[in-house]
């Protein structure tokens, strides 16, 4: 029994130096693609070029950042410091929320509608059940959209199967991500304005968050999986 807790304990650090070291790399090239496409940002070509098509602009945009919310996968980073170079850093915030508005809609209901036992079904929520606490849920929801550095658009995902209201999932869902993504924008709009210096310092303000985020999260998955695992050997024990 001790031997299967302490690989259990070895496969969770691998884990956890497994995230810490993909953070990194992300971080890394975030920097490295900022100080590469700097030049380009910087004479306004791009930008002029989009913004030139005016409310199609944005409507293109927002096409964008649907697509990565139903990918799920996608990392939302880099649309929403694109959203800083193109709109500054306040619309594209405002842009940025109108645009999870429309994706957690969207999949919510879809999810509900079309498919929620297999979404239910699907191995990949099975960390997401501890959600299902009526007394906790909204709390616990808005917390994980929150903190930076959790798979939030996966989470949209299993919303249905939370059990509390529509309207305070998608509100949590939208209002949540604010600090991360306003850290996001900032970067975009200091690119976008020549100053590479600030870009990269709101570069790394966002990397500090997610990484107290991943751990936030990781002693939160800890404490509720010990809680789920003495509550299944009280059932168990013999009364």
């Amino acid at each position: 029994m001790q031997r299967m807790q302490n690989v259990g304990m070895q496969k969770m650090k691998k884990k956890t130096i497994l995230k810490i070291a993909l953070g990194a790399v992300i971080v890394a090239a975030l920097v490295y693609a900022t100080i590469k496409l700097f030049p380009i940002i910087k004479s306004g070509e791009i930008v002029e070029i989009i913004r030139g098509y005016g409310g199609w602009g944005v409507v293109i945009f927002l096409g964008v950042q649907l697509l990565q919310i139903f990918a799920a996968f996608l990392p939302g980073e880099p649309v929403e410091i694109a959203a800083g170079v193109l709109f500054g850093a306040w619309w594209g915030l405002v842009l940025c929320l109108l645009g999870i508005f429309l994706g957690t809609v969207i999949i919510y209901y879809g999810v509900r509608m079309f498919g929620a036992k297999s979404v239910e079904n699907d191995p990949r929520f099975e960390k997401w059940k501890f959600l299902k606490n009526p007394d906790t849920a909204f709390r616990l929801v808005f917390i994980l959209f929150l903190i930076p550095g959790t798979p939030k658009d996966i989470l949209t995902y299993f919303g249905p199967f939370v059990p509390i209201k529509p309207r305070k999932f998608i509100m949590a869902a939208v209002f949540g991500r604010i600090p991360s993504i306003i850290t996001s924008t900032l970067s975009g709009a200091a690119l976008y304005d020549g100053n590479i210096k600030m870009s990269i310092i709101y570069f790394a303000i966002g990397a500090v968050l997610a990484a107290i985020g991943l751990f936030v999260n990781k002693k939160l998955e800890d404490r509720l999986g010990k809680e789920k695992k003495e509550e299944n050997e009280s059932k168990d024990s013999p009364t």
